[in-house]
């Protein structure tokens, strides 16, 4: 079986999907990340809202190049091909001569007009091109939780992916997804209630080594790299109880946040680790 990943960005794909990466890898299943929004900017012309995310990255004079590298590195320790199409990042693209998503609330928003119109369907095409003739493959993208206008029109794209590939499973966007309110959202968006849903155990650990390959993520966006570690393993553990009576049992006794569940934790540590994935069929 062959896999393809759709990543909005230089992280999405191991952050959202890494423990199945790894677990598919371990088998001997061929897999490629496709970097959606990979293109390098003029560096001069970007807005301030960019030189913002810069400053945050660790402000280097190349930094799509650098986040470029970093991925490449963390993928190919994997035995995972990567692929890097052009596509500007939303930060990054320009309508009209001004940005195209200038603050935090445009690019939270719809997208524009000429992204919607092109992107999906070119996103989509890259995908096709890189299926193997005569061999089973599986295409995976963004349910967009949380709303990232990048993470929309890949789900976008993975929405016309399905009307040729037989197989598209949507994973949910980490770390966008700690937060149910965001997942409710999109449930009612596309009727999740009425897609299959896939839980799959992991190896949690497996899927952290390879999320520290991000360094000029983790401090952005979990303060510590032992920070980065508490918050997937307690996500990974809230999927597992779907599936673990141990997890359910913890839910159902100690719920799922507060004192009570710190206290489990300290007590009787995780019991099981998961993903979740979603299909309409």
């Amino acid at each position: 079986m062959q896999h393809i990943y759709l990543s909005p960005h230089l992280d999405d794909a191991l952050y959202s999907c890494g423990g199945l990466i790894c677990q598919q890898r371990k088998a001997g299943e061929p897999v490629t990340v496709l970097n959606l929004c990979a293109g390098i900017p003029n560096y001069a012309n970007i807005s301030a809202f960019a030189r913002s995310y810069h400053q945050r990255w660790g402000d280097l004079s190349n930094m799509v190049e650098a986040r470029r590298a970093e991925d490449e590195k963390t993928l190919l320790a994997l035995g995972v091909k990567v692929v890097y199409l052009d596509t500007l990042d939303s930060i990054y693209r320009t309508a009209g001569g001004q940005p195209a998503y200038p603050d935090l609330t445009a690019l939270f928003s719809s997208p524009q007009p000429d992204d919607a119109a092109r992107l999906p369907q070119y996103w989509a095409q890259q995908a096709i091109n890189l299926l193997p003739a005569n061999q089973p493959a599986r295409c995976y993208a963004p349910l967009a939780i949380g709303g990232h206008v990048d993470h929309y029109l890949a789900r976008l794209a993975g929405l016309e992916l399905a009307k040729n590939v037989p197989e598209v499973w949507f994973y949910e966007d980490f770390p966008h997804a700690e937060d149910p309110i965001t997942l409710d959202k999109v449930r009612a968006e596309l009727g999740l209630d009425r897609w299959r849903s896939r839980t799959v155990i992991i190896d949690v650990q497996a899927k952290i080594n390879a999320m520290l390959g991000y360094d000029t993520q983790t401090q952005k966006i979990f303060g510590t790299e032992e920070g980065l570690k508490q918050r997937v393993k307690d996500f990974t553990a809230e999927r597992a109880r779907n599936i673990q009576w141990q997890e359910k049992l913890r839910y159902a006794l100690a719920g799922s946040g507060g004192r009570r569940e710190r206290t489990w934790r300290k007590l009787f540590g995780y019991h099981a680790h998961a993903e979740r994935y979603w299909s309409q069929r």
